[in-house]
């Protein structure tokens, strides 16, 4: 069994090597596999992994290069005046992401690694037959970007891609491997979602006519939720006439594909309520909770090929006259947490607390997974390091009282991120070495 073939039964993704009819770059047929250490895409973390390249003879080339992906393809057709149009486009939807090439399509993206930096003509690598394995590391940006989809207009799917430079200077793919990612957007980095939002609206009998029959103001604490969070509201209603009305509120979710200005959208309801008046005051309130569905999308507004919108739309109707409609944005998130916690928790840093000294001769005495946060320990300094110097206040034990008051001070304590050569514990570091080839283990 070839040592590719071994990599997909331990679970790896496997794509067949060169594209079709770009085999004449090599000269041969080979395959490339993508392994990772987790598959899930998470904003600020490391994406570490290895790509192994099987082929059956040597070949030359002029690097190696892996990147991460946000592929956004979109095709359908649309018809006007009896005539039909077929619209198609194939995009990095990243910010930064570089212009497509002339004759390969490629496109430079904003993240990125050179597992072989890239060589010109006469300079080449050699790359031998038989299993070739490298090592890479990449950073994920914390940049806003939507959730992947997939419908009848296109789809959006984020992947790790390796390509390998030929010698007439084309990068051609050799191996991806898609990744889990649900999108991100960060509420506390958006001022509009943390700000409150009232609008008010008003019906006339006639556009000749200066008295309004039905006045709706609507009131928003935030902008901003989350996914299966309630969002409140809070509609007045002036009616001096005292007519009966009916009520109601949707919260809905609007996806624009587009493609050179040709669009197509999809709505969808997320959660309605709806009142009825039958004998109404001169003046009322409506104060009711919508729902945010647990499978919405976070919003979305940056690249014009895809965007993902939600608006909070109420409709008033009057009897015997018209409707009054109003509409304020609504922002859904996947998280309100600072960045800075947010880089913690993916790169599995420490957070101690500012009021003691780092102690590299200490054990920490808590643990977690990287996925979450480690207690830097607050044990008294080894015995060495007692004898090597002058007892002070600083190395004896707090007094009782102060231990006996300490669970009254815990929300008031500071912490700070301890660098990468002052981590503590299991926690992985940053390697900044070159990533090489490596030989069997």
């Amino acid at each position: 069994m070839s040592f590719a073939a071994a990599m997909l039964g331990a679970g790896g993704s496997m794509r067949s090597g060169c594209k079709p009819g770009k085999l004449g770059h090599f000269h041969c047929q080979f395959s490339g596999v993508m392994v990772l250490e987790n598959g899930t895409l998470k904003p600020y973390g490391r994406i570490d992994g290895q790509l192994a390249i099987d082929i059956g003879w040597p070949i030359n080339h002029c690097g190696i290069r892996v990147q991460l992906e946000a592929l956004c393809s979109l095709k359908y057709e649309t018809k006007l005046d009896n005539r039909v149009s077929f619209h198609k486009k194939l995009e990095n939807i990243m910010e930064g992401t570089g212009e497509k090439g002339v004759f390969d399509n490629y496109q430079a993206s904003p993240v990125m690694t050179d597992i072989l930096p890239e060589k010109t003509h006469p300079q080449r690598y050699e790359l031998p037959a038989g299993n070739n394995r490298f090592r890479f590391t990449l950073q994920a940006p914390g940049e806003t970007l939507p959730a992947p989809f997939r419908t009848g207009y296109g789809s959006l799917v984020y992947k790790l891609v390796a390509y390998m430079r030929a010698e007439n200077g084309f990068l051609v793919q050799i191996g991806e491997r898609i990744l889990r990612f649900g999108g991100y957007h960060n509420l506390s980095q958006n001022i509009d979602a943390l700000r409150p939002i009232e609008i008010e609206r008003s019906v006339k009998k006639s556009i000749f006519s200066s008295k309004k029959i039905v006045t709706a103001n609507l009131h928003l604490e935030s902008c901003g939720y989350l996914p299966e969070e309630d969002l409140p509201f809070t509609l007045c209603i002036r009616n001096p006439r005292c007519l009966p009305l009916q009520m109601s509120m949707k919260l809905n979710q609007r996806a624009i594909y587009s493609v050179d200005g040709s669009k197509k959208t999809t709505v969808a309801t997320l959660d309605e309520a709806i009142n009825e008046i039958f004998e109404p005051d001169c003046e009322s309130t409506w104060v009711h909770t919508l729902k945010v569905h647990k499978a919405a999308s976070p919003s979305y507004c940056i690249h014009p090929m895809y965007t993902v919108t939600h608006i909070l739309q109420y409709k008033v109707k009057i009897d015997d006259y018209s409707i009054l409609k109003g509409e304020v944005p609504i922002f859904i998130g996947t998280t309100r947490e600072p960045v800075e916690l947010l880089m913690i928790s993916a790169n599995c840093l420490n957070v101690i607390d500012e009021r003691f000294p780092a102690r590299r001769g200490s054990t920490s005495s808590t643990h977690s997974d990287c996925s979450g946060l480690t207690c830097s320990s607050t044990l008294p300094p080894t015995y060495s390091q007692l004898t090597s110097r002058i007892p002070s206040l600083e190395t004896l034990p707090p007094p009782y009282d102060d231990l006996s008051s300490g669970r009254e001070r815990l929300g008031g304590l500071k912490f700070r991120v301890v660098p990468p050569d002052e981590t503590p514990g299991n926690c992985s570091q940053h390697d900044t070495t070159p990533a090489t080839p490596c030989g069997d283990d």
